[in-house]
């Protein structure tokens, strides 16, 4: 914590996910997510943890925590997406984001 790390340890938490990103759009958008989805985003994307062990932790089957994170990815995605659409013509989007929208554009065409 000394070394000016302590955000990363105040914020290091389920609930709290949103303030581990700087991007505008992904804070509102994680900010929004249900407390169990956040839970489950948290033990998948930030800790790593398999479906088998956040199934453990939260008492439910590995295969629904697969569901859900399906659906949470798809959430997320759709939104993001959204907001992206509405800066499509701005030179700040960066290449990655172009791409991943490109990418969500094509998929709601089929």
């Amino acid at each position: 914590m000394l070394n000016g790390e302590f955000l990363d340890v105040i914020f290091n938490c389920p609930l709290e996910i949103h303030e581990l990103t700087s991007d505008e759009d992904l804070y509102a958008i994680l900010r929004d997510l249900k407390d169990d989805h956040k839970e489950i985003f948290y033990y998948l994307f930030i800790c790593l943890y398999s479906t088998a062990r956040v199934g453990e932790i939260r008492g439910q089957s590995d295969r629904n925590i697969r569901k859900v994170r399906t659906t949470i990815l798809k959430k997320i995605r759709k939104k993001y997406a959204s907001a992206l659409e509405k800066m499509i013509d701005s030179p700040t989007l960066s290449k990655e984001q172009r791409e991943f929208l490109s990418s969500q554009l094509t998929q709601a065409d089929k």
